[in-house]
This record gives C-alpha cells, sequence and structure tokens, in this order.
C-alpha cells in the first residue's frame, strides 16, 4: 500500500537522503545541489518517507499564476513499481494547481511519459541532452564573466525567452556559480548569457544558454568550455533549436538522451522557450 509511508515538505536538512535517493536510480546530485532545489521550491518540494529516508520526490517551482514547473520526480530504486510517483507527482500538482498556476510543465523522461500523459499532460517538442568532457577551446574577448551590473539585464532576457519572471532562480544560479557565469554585451545592451550549475564534483549543467546570434551563442559556450576544462558537462537543448546541436556537437559535446517536454492546462507553453540554446535544467525548466 503506497499510503503506509508519510509525506511531507523536503526541508535542506532531508539533502542527504534525496541525494542517496537520486544517486540509486543513476542520478547523481550533490547534497549541495539538492539544497539548492528545495530552496528554491520552498513549499513546492515534496518528499515520501519511509522513517527518516526519502523513498520519492516531485517539487514544483511555482512562477506565479502564468507557469508552475514539475522536476525532481524520482522514486528510490528499492521503492519502485508501487505506485509512489503517481501518488507524489499528483499531490505535487494539486498543490501547484491550488497555488493559482493556470498551466504545468515539465521535461518527461521515457520512463516517466506514460504517467504524465495519463495524468492530463499533453508533448509540445522534444528536448535533448548533450554531455562530454569540456576541453579547450578559442575563446572571444567580448565574453565576460557575469557582474553583479549584468543580473538586472540577464533577469530581464531570462523572463522574455521563457516567459515568466524567476529572478530568484537566476539570482541564485549566479551566486551559487561563484564567477562560473559568462556574458556578452554591446555597449549597456545584454546579447546573451550562458550559466553554470555545478551538479556534483565532477559535472556542470550549462544553462540557460542564449544568444541573439549562433556567432554570439557559440563564443558564449566556448569560453565556459574552456573554463571548465577537465569537467563533464551536460546541455539540455530544445530540439527546435538546431543551430545550438551544430555548435555543441563542433565543440566535441554529443547526444546522449531525450525527453519530452509537455504541458498541462488549454495555453501554449509562455514566451520563446524553443529559442533558448540551452534550457536551465530539466528540474527547473
Amino acid at each position: 500500500m503506497t499510503n503506509e509511508f508519510e509525506v511531507r515538505h523536503l526541508t535542506l536538512a532531508d539533502a542527504p537522503s534525496a541525494a542517496a535517493m537520486s544517486a540509486s536510480v543513476g542520478w547523481v546530485f550533490s547534497v549541495s545541489a539538492w539544497e539548492r532545489m528545495i530552496a528554491l521550491s520552498g513549499d513546492g518540494a515534496f518528499a515520501l518517507f519511509d522513517g527518516s529516508r526519502v523513498i520519492a520526490t516531485a517539487c514544483a517551482f511555482v512562477y506565479g499564476r502564468e507557469l508552475a514547473w514539475l522536476g525532481t520526480v524520482i522514486t528510490h530504486a528499492d521503492y519502485q513499481r508501487r505506485g509512489l510517483s503517481r501518488r507524489i507527482t499528483t499531490m505535487t500538482m494539486n498543490d501547484a494547481l491550488q497555488r493559482g498556476a493556470q498551466r504545468l510543465m515539465l521535461d518527461a523522461s521515457e520512463a516517466g511519459y506514460p504517467l504524465y500523459e495519463s495524468l492530463g499532460f499533453r508533448p509540445v517538442y522534444q528536448v535533448e541532452s548533450w554531455t562530454g568532457t569540456a576541453q579547450p577551446q578559442l575563446t572571444h574577448h567580448d565574453v565576460h564573466v557575469v557582474n553583479p551590473d549584468d543580473i538586472p539585464n540577464i533577469v530581464e532576457y531570462d523572463e522574455q525567452m521563457f516567459g515568466v519572471a524567476r529572478p530568484h532562480i537566476i539570482e541564485r544560479i549566479i551566486a551559487d556559480a561563484k564567477g562560473r557565469s559568462w556574458a556578452m554585451t554591446d555597449g549597456d545592451h545584454l546579447a546573451g548569457f550562458i550559466l553554470a550549475q555545478e551538479r556534483n564534483d565532477e559535472m556542470y549543467q550549462l544553462g540557460p544558454w542564449v544568444h541573439e546570434s549562433d556567432e554570439g551563442a557559440s563564443h558564449l559556450l566556448r569560453t565556459a568550455l574552456n573554463e571548465l576544462r577537465g569537467f563533464q558537462i551536460r546541455l539540455c537543448v530544445p530540439q527546435p533549436n538546431q543551430a545550438a546541436k551544430h555548435i555543441a556537437t563542433a565543440c566535441g559535446l554529443h547526444h546522449y538522451g531525450t525527453c519530452t517536454r509537455m504541458i498541462y492546462g488549454d495555453d501554449a507553453p509562455p514566451g520563446r522557450m524553443s529559442e533558448q540554446y540551452a534550457i536551465g535544467s530539466y528540474a527547473i525548466g
């Protein structure tokens, strides 16, 4: 019976147990990465517990009335096939809707797709995962490390592309990156940026990654890879952005998996999400 397990909000103190749970299915998020996700989702982070052990999670990042994003839907390897994913996902969806979100979105793995489809989500387009070891790259002098003056413009640009404002997400990613986020400006005009997020001691997720031109986007990625050389890199690329895949290939990265972007609600996705070169992550959109 699925009701034998306690359900409650995830707290920062639960991060080590959540990290052990995700590692059991091959999703290697560090404790600090879990702390970031728990903090950013706030009251939208739920878990099922067997005693003090986290056995299933789902987080909703509620970005106001326009959108809530569902992520980190994970069930411990020892507790699968008991309906726990359906239980925790339904609970998290209902909570986000009760908080006023008019549409929900997520990126579904092949294994998760049937569940989300049965809950009323419909497909929009594919998002591809690209990975590889960061190698030295030729860089461009116009790329610089993000500074405090860039942040308001980055938040505004992200809102234009993503479709809703999420300053707390962007500001936290930049703060945690400790100088590993980059931007390109033309005078006072922000042309693009790429943000790095540490997943664990060996891997960085790059995104959001946006620019007004393919050439500028290439300069941004090459700078990030040069500065992160030796680390494993992950990009989540919207399939409609063909240029992003060409740039990733030219930089030595390779495609290794695909998720389906899905939406719940009558409206189309907000903003210009499909024009991003890489999203923030499957967890946050």
